[in-house]
Formats: C-alpha cells, structure tokens, sequence
C-alpha cells in the first residue's frame, strides 16, 4: 500500500504538488482527521466501453520495456502484483481507496474537504510510484489497471472548459505528467487503450487556451515552463504530435527572457522547481 507523506509546495493560488512518497504494510496512518466516503466505489469500465474487472486487463505474453526510460516518479516499495486490489492511502486523509473503484461522483464531490488532497486525488501523481513498480516487476494487467483508472477521469469527468473540477492548468499538468509516464510503457510493452489519445488530447488542450499559467494570459510563470516540459514530452514519446513539440518549444524560448528583469533578476514563481 502507498501512503503520501504530506509535503507540500505551492504559491498562492496554485495547485499543490506531493513530493514525497513512503510505502506501508496493512496500517492506519495516524490522524485526527477522517475521510467520509460519499459513495460506494464501482468498478470503472474499460476504455472500450466494455464493463469488466482491471485485474483481468491482458498483458503480452513477452515483454521486453526499459523501465529506466518511463520519466515516472520513483517506484513503490511496495509491489503491486496481478490481480490483486491496489490500496491506496492518500495523506492526510486516513481511509484508502482502491484503484479501478473510485466513486466517479469524487470528481466533483470529494469525500474530504482538504484543498491538498483534492488536487492530489485529481492530479494522479500517486499513480506514478505504482507503475514505475508494475513496471519493473512486469506486472502488466497492474499497470493496465492503473491506466484505466486515470482514464476513467476523462471519461467520467470531462472537461468543463472552466478551472473546476480539476480541469485547472495545474492540476491538469501533473495528470499530463502521470499520462506520460504511464503512455510511454504501455506503447511500448503493446498494450492497447482505446481513449488514452483522447485523455492526453484533453489535458494538453488546458495548456493552449486561457488557463494557461503564462503568457500571453498571465505573466511568465514556473507553471508555464513545467506545462511546457510535459507537452513536450507527450508530443514526443506516447503521441508523436509534431504540433505539440513546436507549441512547446517555442513557449519556452518565448518565456525564457521574461522571467529575468532588466537587473537580471528573476521574477517570483517564474523559474522551474529544482524539485519539479
């Protein structure tokens, strides 16, 4: 099981990042503070649109994926083995959810009020630990599963063409981001997902339009360059959209001489994290 260790970095009025991750073995972390689940969870439904159980995803009998090479965070003590139940504990809420039975009405309601943890939840980093470890121990219809699930957040919550419902440019990025690692080793091992075009198409179009963290909307912004990195690598890796790159690419070297003033001076929240 994976709990998040809540450390968090964020500007006003930005989505909040977790940064830390930390495995744990069949325990309750320790908090005051309780999540009310306001649904049962059901199983999500395959990008096909076919109902079916993720553990029974189909995986190539021969798979041969660098796992080095997916630009996922850091793997899971945990392993994550076929067929079973992934758990998760998301911090700082102290009830944990499994992936594949996430009501689809969180989405717009969830079950705890935490301004973290929600965009945690829709920002899908907490996947990333997961299938960096499926992927390591060749556990493919783990990795399907988890797929499915981020899937199933686009297809059960599209966008609103607004900043709810986690359809925020920063939110979006980091789903991006989780996209991404999880696109490039599902190509590459051959596995097949219907909407997953679909679900990356979503998130890079928040990135092209007014919500946008950067010009020519709002001035030059760390968010901007971070959503900038993520298209790109989508625009490389998992979709090969040679448009993406060039938007990507000329986002970066439009915004690179506005984040300095004429005294060489960097503007507040206009550079990349080192921790990004």
């Amino acid at each position: 099981m994976l709990t998040h260790n809540s450390r968090w970095s964020h500007a006003p009025g930005n989505t909040v990042v977790p940064s830390r991750w930390q495995a744990t073995r069949g325990h309750r972390l320790l908090s005051a503070r309780r999540c009310h689940h306001s649904a049962a969870g059901s199983e999500v439904p395959s990008p096909d649109a076919e109902p079916h159980s993720l553990s029974t995803a189909q995986a190539p009998a021969v798979v041969a994926v660098d796992a080095s090479e997916s630009g996922c965070l850091p793997a899971s003590p945990d392993p994550v083995p076929d067929g079973e139940p992934i758990v998760v504990y998301l911090r700082p809420c102290t009830e944990p959810f499994t992936v594949g039975k996430i009501p689809a009405s969180w989405w717009k309601n969830p079950p705890y009020p935490d301004l973290s943890w929600q965009p945690a939840l829709r920002g899908f980093s907490w996947v990333q630990p997961l299938a960096q470890r499926a992927l390591q121990d060749g556990q493919y219809r783990s990795l399907s599963a988890l797929m499915y699930q981020v899937i199933a957040f686009n297809t059960q919550n599209p966008d609103p063409g607004t900043a709810q419902y986690g359809w925020d440019e920063g939110t979006a990025l980091r789903r991006l981001e989780t996209l991404n690692c999880l696109f490039w080793p599902a190509r590459a091992a051959g596995l097949s997902y219907g909407h997953r075009s679909g679900s990356m198409n979503d998130n890079v179009a928040v990135q092209f339009g007014p919500r946008y963290h950067g010009p020519p909307y709002r001035q030059v912004h760390n968010h901007g360059l971070m959503a900038n990195v993520r298209v790109l690598r989508a625009g490389v890796l998992p979709q090969n959209v040679a448009s993406w790159r060039t938007k990507a690419m000329d986002g970066m070297s439009a915004e690179a001489p506005l984040a300095w003033s004429s005294r060489s001076v960097s503007w507040e929240q206009s550079l990349r994290p080192a921790a990004a």
